[in-house]
């Protein structure tokens, strides 16, 4: 009994400090957020990069994809109270499911996501025929893709996706996930991406000259 109660006493200790680093982590990503609106309410422009993995498979009842809070979700959030229409662009091999989720039924939040879609492939969503729900009904574009799609192929959906979108939503302010998991080695052994196509990718959203939140991404 004695080494059943330190076993748990300790138990209980290592998850107070795994929800402290957690709330810890999550005050530092609000604080940058802040800042970034702040400044962009002084400058008019502005770019925000945080580096770190984004957590975007959660949905709002149940963990995903090693994905217990949808920091992303947070983000769009707290962006939504300054801006009236934000996009969200999901450049990552899995479906951005939990973000696509959380704003299904909005016209105020558009996602795209390009992303592989195969059998047996998580998340198992993201078909091009979701396209979002009521209100929100053609708020949501989904680009499945095939294994070994590289730089150029990729860039050339990307911009014709992104050029369309960019037109009829005209977004106020924009949220870039970039997956290292598209990258070609990866351990996923599915795209054929380098990080220059990649940047194409964000240098092409970063011309519109809009508020840009870009998150990392990839597991």
């Amino acid at each position: 009994m004695k080494a059943d109660r330190k076993r748990l006493k300790a138990e209980k200790a290592d998850l107070v400090n795994q929800m402290q680093q957690l709330y810890a982590t999550l005050e530092s990503r609000e604080e940058q957020l802040r800042d970034f609106i702040r400044n962009y309410e002084q400058h008019r422009k502005s770019l925000c990069v945080i580096a770190v993995l984004s957590l975007f498979f959660l949905s709002r009842d149940e963990a995903s994809g090693f994905c217990y809070i949808n920091d992303v979700v947070l983000g769009i959030l707290r962006l939504r109270e300054k801006y009236e229409r934000v996009l969200y662009v999901d450049v990552d091999l899995h479906h951005g499911d939990g973000v696509e989720d959380a704003f299904s039924f909005t016209s105020k939040v558009m996602t795209v996501s390009l992303h592989k879609f195969s059998p047996g492939f998580f998340p198992g969503t993201g078909d091009v025929s979701d396209t979002g729900l009521g209100k929100g009904r053609w708020y949501a574009v989904n680009v499945p893709l095939q294994d070994g799609i590289q730089d150029d192929k990729y860039y050339q959906v990307f911009q014709s996706v992104l050029t369309e979108v960019h037109a009829a939503f005209n977004p106020e302010a924009v949220v870039l996930q970039l997956g290292a998991d598209t990258m070609a080695g990866d351990p996923m052994c599915s795209f054929n991406m380098t990080p220059v196509g990649v940047g194409k990718c964000l240098q092409y959203v970063l011309q519109w000259e809009l508020p840009a939140l870009i998150l990392g991404g990839g597991e």
